[in-house]
C-alpha cells in the first residue's frame, strides 16, 4: 500500500514563509496595520492563483494554531489573525462565492460570503496549541447574531 503523505514539506516550508513576514511587521505603527492585512490577502490571492487549490488546502491544514513566538495580543498576533481571514476568504472563493475580510472587528463576523441566493458570515479561529482553557471571547456566536 503506498504511503499517503497528508502534509508535505513544501506545505511547512510555505507555513514557515508567512509566519515569517508575520514576524517582520512587528514594529509597524498602527497605520500600517490595514496596508499589511491587505498585503496578505493580495499576497495569498496571488500565490494560489500560480499554485491552486492544494495551497489553499496546505494553508487551512496548518493555520489552526498561532506560533508561541508571537505575543499575546500583539502586531504579529492580530495579523496572524488577518492571515486566517484571508485564508477563510480564499477558500470561499475557490468554492465558487464571493467573498471579502470585513474591517470592523469588535462583536461581528470577520469574513462575508455569498452568492446569489444566499450569504453567510464567518470567523475564523486559531489558537495557541500551549492553551489549556477555551475562553469565552471564542465563541462569539451570541455577538454575531446581534
Amino acid at each position: 500500500m503506498p504511503e499517503i503523505t497528508v502534509i508535505d514539506h513544501s506545505a511547512i516550508a510555505r507555513r514557515e514563509h508567512w509566519i515569517a513576514n508575520l514576524e517582520s511587521l512587528k514594529g509597524k505603527q498602527k497605520d500600517a496595520f490595514r496596508e499589511a492585512a491587505e498585503k496578505i490577502d493580495l499576497g495569498l490571492s496571488k500565490k494560489w492563483e500560480i499554485e491552486g487549490n492544494s495551497a489553499i488546502i496546505d494553508h487551512l491544514r496548518l493555520c489552526g494554531d498561532i506560533p508561541e513566538g508571537f505575543g499575546h495580543d500583539s502586531t504579529a498576533e492580530k495579523l496572524y489573525s488577518k492571515y486566517t481571514d484571508a485564508i477563510l476568504t480564499q477558500t470561499f472563493r475557490a468554492i465558487g462565492l464571493r467573498s471579502f475580510v470585513l474591517k470592523e472587528r469588535a462583536d461581528a463576523a470577520d469574513v462575508e460570503a455569498f452568492a446569489d441566493d444566499f450569504s453567510f458570515v464567518a470567523d475564523a479561529k486559531a489558537f495557541r496549541l500551549s492553551r489549556t482553557a477555551k475562553n469565552q471571547k471564542d465563541f462569539k456566536v451570541q455577538s454575531m447574531y446581534g
